[in-house]
């Protein structure tokens, strides 16, 4: 029965993480020479007729030969070399179809470039969700503006002036002098027209292109999901590999 890519996908880690922790055991054990090393010592009378005391032989099995670490190399590798020859086979064949509704955005693309697309998107959206928006208490307009810009209606303004002025307090008399106090006052001498220009986004369109990163991300899912629908065929390499590097 064809193998699934989501199949691979869902045990390709784990293959990964135990060839990884059996390979630093097998390095181990070779790196250690008391277990591929024996010993059988026996003593013998240097004369028929001997009498001598010798010591008792010694035995020491060897626990290990390097032809047991290459095989389960072979059996542990094979594994993983297998798994992930028939992943990447399946990876550069499988394509997928980016639609959003009824508009097919893009075609043939990827699997790795759709997962790659799925964390992009995301970046994108942070980067969005930063930009300002125009204050929607004003008017703008594009017109005379430089492009990307905008322009606000004229706001027009007075223009004042302080103008100091004498305010009595007291008219003056035969015996006191006028109880004066200087005082100032604001006296319209023009108007300010202002134009207010700015570079922010109409809040509906930075909401519209939201919603459109929203689809998209959904869409670029669901085309990996279905890239990773298909079927592939099963490959080896690991026993043709080992039988030429292990032979006579």
């Amino acid at each position: 029965m064809p193998t699934r890519i989501s199949q691979l996908i869902a045990v390709v880690s784990g293959i990964k993480a135990e060839t990884e922790a059996q390979l630093v055991k097998l390095t181990q054990i070779v790196k250690n020479p008391d277990l591929l090393g024996g010993l059988e010592k026996t003593y013998s009378q240097a004369r028929d007729e001997g009498n001598e005391i010798l010591p008792a032989p010694q035995v020491k099995k060897v626990r290990i030969t390097a032809d047991q670490v290459l095989t389960e190399a072979q059996r542990t590798l094979t594994r993983q070399w297998d798994t992930a020859l028939t992943l990447d086979t399946a990876n550069s064949g499988a394509r997928g179809l980016v639609k959003v509704g009824d508009t097919p955005l893009l075609t043939d693309v990827p699997v790795g470039h759709l997962l790659y697309l799925e964390k992009e998107l995301l970046s994108l959206q942070r980067l969005v969700d930063a930009i300002p928006v125009l204050d929607g208490a004003v008017t703008w307009t594009e017109a005379n503006a430089e492009p990307g810009q905008h322009r606000s209606n004229p706001v027009v303004t007075p223009h004042t002036k302080k103008v100091p002025f004498n305010w009595v307090l007291s008219e003056a008399t035969q015996y006191h002098a006028a109880n004066v106090q200087m005082l100032t006052r604001d006296d319209v001498i023009g108007f300010a027209t202002t134009i207010t220009v700015s570079g922010a986004m109409y809040a509906d369109r930075k909401a519209k292109i939201l919603q459109r990163l929203s689809d998209l991300a959904v869409a670029v899912k669901m085309a990996r999901e279905e890239a990773n629908a298909a079927h592939v065929q099963d490959r080896q390499e690991g026993r043709a590999i080992f039988e030429w590097l292990l032979s006579d």
